[in-house]
């Protein structure tokens, strides 16, 4: 009885120590378009990889979580969520990956990653049927130039 039991502590205390390789086969990683890569700013990312995506409607809130990539996450905001049908919501997130604009009249630089997709009626997101993309919005001179976007595309 003592080896089942000592048996059954060492193979829970495992998953608590899972590492990267058990993080890498639950990622599903999006990938910029290769035309793209060529011209990407320095803060625009290669790869964009989710873990875990998830909505709550009645809240209007949402969650995104990546081993690797979490600092992507940090503060999702729901953009839009819309009633598809009774089982279903479509919605538009974003996050800022990068931000910096400076005070007087210098250059400023906005890098966001926006993800659209369907959610259940539950909030359960398929992770493979996203749409991502980033959008890099910069200008030289904050006060006297308007500021131009760049959309980068991603797939699987």
């Amino acid at each position: 009885m003592k080896t089942l039991v000592s048996i059954v502590v060492v193979l829970s205390s495992l998953v608590a120590f899972a590492g990267p390789e058990d993080h890498m086969q639950a990622q599903v990683c999006y990938n910029l378009n290769e035309k793209q890569i060529a011209t990407k700013g320095e803060h625009v990312p290669v790869q964009i990889c989710i873990e875990d995506i998830s909505i709550n409607p009645e809240k209007n809130v949402a969650s995104i979580y990546s081993y690797f990539n979490q600092k992507y996450f940090q503060d999702v905001k729901v953009d839009s969520l819309i009633r598809q049908t009774e089982d279903t919501y479509r919605f538009q997130l974003s996050s800022v990956v990068f931000e910096d604009w400076q005070m007087i009249c210098g250059d400023g630089q906005t890098v966001k990653i926006i993800i659209k997709a369907d959610s259940d009626f539950a909030g359960a997101v398929q992770k493979d049927k996203l749409t991502v993309t980033v959008e890099d919005e910069f200008t030289n001179d904050s006060c006297h130039s308007p500021s131009q976007t760049t959309e980068y595309t991603y797939s699987l």
